[in-house]
């Protein structure tokens, strides 16, 4: 909890409102932690031996240079949100801010850049964010 509010520390707009701000990341800790924890039955679960591969698939590694390619393809709206999110590590709050506009719209280019990504990446035809 500690190493999540340190981290989150720019988060903090009001030192006034830190021990509200701190209970806020304590309770989403809690609560992260109660899903993981989830006890399941093993009588319950319906699982196929044979079903189960012998060898799990690698992942593809991406290749740095294609996936700079495919972002510089995004239009300029949905560039910028995407690389504050990853690479300026800005929340959503932070990007709708400094951009001056709804989170709502955030969160909607961010998600449409990142299937567009996928799409370009991992797909032979992808559709157009632009």
């Amino acid at each position: 909890m500690f190493l999540t509010a340190q981290q989150k520390l720019g988060q903090l707009r009001k030192v006034e409102s830190a021990r509200s701000w701190l209970f806020t990341i304590l309770r989403n800790c809690f609560l992260k932690d109660r899903q993981r924890r989830r006890p399941v039955s093993a009588t319950n679960l319906q699982l196929n031996i044979d079903s189960i591969p012998a060898e799990t698939p690698q992942r593809e590694e991406i290749d740095g240079e294609r996936l700079q390619e495919a972002i510089n393809e995004l239009s300029d709206d949905f560039r910028l949100v995407l690389v504050m999110f990853y690479f300026e590590e800005c929340s959503y709050r932070q990007i709708a801010e400094q951009l001056d506009m709804p989170i709502g719209t955030v969160m909607s280019r961010l998600a449409r850049a990142k299937g567009y990504l996928r799409s370009k990446l991992f797909q032979e035809q992808p559709s157009t964010v632009r």
